[in-house]
């Protein structure tokens, strides 16, 4: 359904309108949780139903969405088939190695808010206002990533991506515990980073799975390929927690940070495996950072800035139209 030339674009515009939604309600959740935390059990139950109905309606709205035709007449592939398929598409399995190693640094996933909220003594509102920073750069970002992978690949821009996320793990060296103070002055530049490799990184993975995987069958490849990385992901939250909890048992003193290093190690290992993923017709990373993205960080550049002016520039034709008012606001 997505024209081939447009899947950046429209994958880039997806992020933005799904993450204008998730920043004013990360924000809005911060704020409910600082509330509810002291009403007791009733009030959690009732911020779960919230969530049940959003995601009923979700649902629902999935319903009246239209598909492509099945394609009709010929000899259709088993499924078994296609399943074999999957794992003879080379370029598609380099892809999915990549992902994986993403997803496996979800072993900090489930940790962030616990470590701001418990260690640093954050309040759920200050937690949600930073990680909306994140969200507001993915959502300003992302259909300007959209249209770098049209241009330039979808490959370049996933290697960029990682490379701009890995960092940001880093920071936490400099928040230990019990210094929120630190973690409101430095997480939200790293927020702001973190969210714009994140929407490059989202636009990017989507553009290139549909690129390297043929239109017959694609759904199978799909299911086969998601499988594959959530069978990796999914146990790492686990393997943090433990991990944590064994060395602290041994008397090592780490705390819920050494899971955000190893966020870090696991998206830079992305990195390296995301140089032999091919795409052809693709420009190369360096290219594209020292050639072609200079030239169009510019041109973003200038016209947020032509936006921004507009305001400014009517401020003093205000001023002389009020200053030559006569009474009653008439010149």
């Amino acid at each position: 359904m997505i024209p081939a030339e447009r899947r950046g674009r429209f994958f880039g515009y997806c992020m933005l309108f799904g993450g204008i939604i998730a920043a004013a309600f990360a924000i809005i959740e911060g704020r409910s949780l600082d509330f509810i935390r002291s009403k007791g059990l009733l009030a959690f139950t009732g911020l779960f139903f919230f969530g049940a109905v959003f995601g009923l309606a979700a649902a629902a709205l999935n319903v009246p969405q239209p598909d492509c035709p099945l394609p009709g007449g010929g000899q259709k592939p088993s499924f078994w088939r296609l399943v074999r398929g999957t794992f003879a598409n080379r370029y598609l399995m380099v892809l999915a190695v990549v992902h994986a190693s993403i997803a496996m640094s979800s072993i900090a996933g489930p940790f962030n808010a616990a470590y701001c909220l418990r260690d640093l003594k954050m309040s759920f509102f200050g937690l949600g206002l930073l990680n909306s920073v994140g969200t507001f750069a993915a959502l300003l970002t992302s259909p300007w990533w959209g249209r770098i992978v049209d241009r330039f690949g979808a490959r370049p821009v996933l290697i960029l991506s990682l490379l701009l996320l890995a960092p940001c793990g880093l920071i936490w060296i400099f928040i230990p515990p019990g210094s929120a103070r630190w973690g409101y002055m430095l997480l939200p530049w790293s927020n702001l980073v973190a969210g714009t490799g994140g929407s490059a990184l989202g636009v990017a993975l989507t553009t290139l799975m549909y690129k390297l995987s043929p239109p017959q069958g694609r759904s199978v490849q799909f299911a086969v390929y998601s499988v594959f990385v959530t069978l990796i992901g999914a146990p790492m939250p686990l393997v943090g927690g433990w991990l944590v909890t064994k060395l602290q048992a041994g008397g090592y003193p780490i705390d819920l940070r050494l899971t955000f290093y190893l966020w870090a190690a696991f998206i830079f290992v992305a990195a390296v495996l995301a140089r032999f993923v091919r795409e052809p017709q693709s420009v190369s990373t360096r290219v594209l950072v020292f050639s072609h993205l200079p030239g169009q960080v510019a041109e973003l550049w200038g016209g947020l800035s032509a936006t921004l002016r507009l305001p400014l520039l009517a401020l003093p034709l205000i001023r002389r139209n009020t200053h030559r008012a006569g009474p009653g606001g008439q010149p």
